[in-house]
C-alpha cells in the first residue's frame, strides 16, 4: 500500500534547547521521515515528522568559542538518558492504552528527576499490516510536556483495509525498524516496550493457526535476531525492558532473549508484577540505574 503523509508537529523548542541541538533535531526529524517513507510495501506511516522552532536567545553553543562546541556536545551526551517507549497501539489495546500512556508519562517524569541525568524521550506506536494508520513516531525531545501532548494523541485503532481478516499478532518488526531510525545520541539508551500481542509467525506464539494471517513469519522477510542486533550493536541501546500485559507475548520474548543471548540487556516483567513489587516507576528506574552502571563499567 502507498505510504501516507506523515506530519507530527513537535511544536516550539523548549527554552533550554540550544540552537545547535535544534538544528540537529530538525535534521533528525527529516531523516526519520525519509527513512520511514522509504520502507518496503506493507509498512504504513500515519503522519510526517516536522519541527517548528520558536525564537530564542543565543545559546551557550553560540556564546562558546568554536573550539568548545564539540566538548560541550560531548559533555551533554554523557549526562543524558535517551528513553524510547515502544507501544502497541492496535485495537486490542483500547481497554489498556490510556493506562499504558499514563504509566509511560509517569516513568518519563521520574527518570527525568533521577540520577542527575537529563532526559530525552520519544515514542514509537506500531500497529499491524492490515491497519491503515500504521506507525506514529515522536522524535526524541527534551520537552517532556511536548512528549506527553504528542503521546496523548495516540489512539488504539483497528481501521482495517477492506476484506482483511482480523488476526491477533501485530507488526512488531516495523516498530523495531522505526526505533532503529531514531536519533540516538546519549550515553544511556533505554527501550521500554509495552504490548499485549506477539509478532507474526508460529515461532513467536502458540496461537491457533487461523489466528495469524502470516503464520510463516514476517511477510517482508525481516528477521527479529537481526533487528535486535541492530538496536543493540548499531544503535548502542543499553537496555531493552519488555512489559507483558498478558501471557501471549511470553513465547515471543523468550525467542528474543535467546536471539540476543544477553539477559542483562533484554529484561522482562509482567506489568501487574512491576506495580506489585514497589511500583512501576521504581522498577524502570532500577533498570535505568543498572544500565548506567553497566555502561560505566563498559560491560555492554
Amino acid at each position: 500500500s502507498e505510504l501516507q503523509a506523515f506530519i507530527l508537529d513537535i511544536g516550539p523548542l523548549s527554552p533550554h534547547t540550544d540552537y545547535r541541538m535544534a538544528q540537529r533535531e530538525k535534521a533528525s526529524a527529516a531523516s526519520i521521515a525519509a527513512s520511514l517513507n522509504s520502507r518496503p510495501p506493507g509498512l504504513t506511516v500515519s503522519k510526517q515528522i516536522s519541527l517548528h522552532s520558536a525564537a530564542h536567545p543565543p545559546s551557550f553553543y553560540e556564546a562558546a568559542a568554536p573550539g568548545q562546541h564539540e566538548q560541550i556536545a560531548s559533555d551533554r551526551r554523557k549526562r543524558t538518558v535517551d528513553a524510547l517507549f515502544l507501544l502497541d497501539a492496535t485495537g486490542s489495546m483500547k481497554e489498556t492504552i490510556d493506562t499504558a500512556k499514563a504509566k509511560i508519562n509517569e516513568i518519563a517524569t521520574q527518570i527525568q528527576r533521577a540520577e542527575g541525568y537529563e532526559l530525552r524521550v520519544g515514542f514509537v506506536a506500531y500497529r499491524d499490516f492490515d491497519i491503515t494508520s500504521g506507525l506514529e513516531v515522536g522524535p526524541f525531545t527534551y520537552d517532556l510536556n511536548l512528549f506527553k501532548e504528542q503521546l496523548g494523541r495516540v489512539k488504539a485503532t483497528s481501521a482495517l483495509y477492506p476484506n482483511c481478516k482480523v488476526d491477533d499478532p501485530e507488526d512488531v518488526f516495523s516498530g523495531f525498524v522505526a526505533a532503529a531510525h531514531m536519533d540516538w545520541r546519549s550515553s544511556v539508551r533505554v527501550i521500554i516496550h509495552i504490548g499485549d500481542a506477539p509478532c507474526h509467525g508460529r515461532a513467536y506464539h502458540d496461537l491457533p493457526a487461523d489466528w495469524d494471517n502470516f503464520p510463516d513469519g514476517d511477510p517482508q522477510g525481516r528477521n527479529s535476531q537481526e533487528l535486535l542486533r541492530i538496536l543493540r550493536i548499531n544503535n548502542k541501546v543499553n537496555l531493552y525492558q519488555f512489559l507483558h500485559l498478558n501471557n501471549t507475548t511470553k513465547k515471543m520474548v523468550q525467542r528474543f532473549k535467546q536471539e540476543v543471548n544477553a539477559d542483562l540487556w533484554f529484561q522482562e516483567m509482567n506489568l501487574r508484577d512491576f506495580e506489585f513489587q514497589g511500583g512501576f516507576v521504581k522498577g524502570v528506574l532500577d533498570a535505568v540505574h543498572s544500565s548506567i552502571q553497566l555502561s560505566t563499567k563498559g560491560t555492554l
